[in-house]
């Protein structure tokens, strides 16, 4: 299957278990509830300062899979063209951007707007090091599913990750302070780890996208954690 053959007939749903019980999971079927019980669950977590990011990590993906298809088509759609009129989006050259799963933010508007202004779009893989690359994306590039249900192009040439402009990331929970909780496998913390060793070092800038149900008050970091230059949400 190619981007354009599958991208954008629609995301595929694998049904397993209730949302709450599949902490790691990126691949499980939402409660159609929009949010609402989460709102008493952010009441418990998030006001606690120092809550673990695993705990926040699973409120992240809880409150995101609460929304329905509609709410997240919707918000997507405001955030992405957020993201399209920043300055972030007009700079760039070389963009890294995740290939979204069924609950995450739809980042395929992103893609076909980079591709029309004859930008470069890669995407991140993991290689046989189980370390995270970036990978050429083309409209005719073979997309195969990978672990924990992730898209990635397969046989595509690949670019050192300090030679991008941007990198949209994926992330299940963030605070005010532009830090991110991903899935918890640091890929992203190791991939771009020179960020921490050389503050002078300004490529590439790391942004999110999020829905705004994801946030959380404040995030326990850790040493290796990389902050981003800011979270776009609806």
């Amino acid at each position: 299957m190619t981007f354009e053959q599958g991208r954008f007939v629609g995301k595929p749903v694998v049904i397993t278990a209730d949302p709450t019980c599949c902490s790691g999971s990126r691949a499980t079927v939402g409660n159609g509830t929009g949010g609402e019980r989460f709102f008493l669950l952010k009441n418990l977590i998030v006001k606690n300062s120092h809550a673990g990011q695993n705990q926040q990590r699973q409120y992240g993906l809880d409150a995101r899979r609460s929304m329905s298809s509609e709410e997240r088509a919707n918000a997507s759609e405001v955030i992405c063209r957020k993201f399209l009129r920043s300055r972030f989006f007009f700079s760039a050259e070389r963009i890294g951007i995740y290939l979204s799963t069924w609950d995450e933010v739809d980042t395929d508007e992103i893609i076909l707007r980079a591709w029309r202004a004859k930008k470069e779009i890669f995407a991140p893989v993991i290689d046989d090091r189980d370390h995270l690359q970036f990978c050429s994306l083309r409209p005719d590039s073979r997309i195969e599913t990978r672990s924990f249900g992730i898209f990635e192009p397969v046989n595509e040439s690949r670019i050192d990750a300090r030679q991008l402009d941007v990198v949209v990331t994926p992330l299940t929970a963030f605070d005010s302070n532009r830090h991110r909780v991903g899935m918890g496998s640091g890929y992203y913390d190791r991939c771009f780890h020179f960020q921490n060793r050389f503050t002078g070092w300004k490529k590439p800038k790391l942004v999110g996208l999020s829905f705004s149900c994801q946030q959380v008050e404040e995030i326990a970091l850790n040493r290796w954690d990389i902050p981003l230059y800011t979270v776009f949400t609806e």
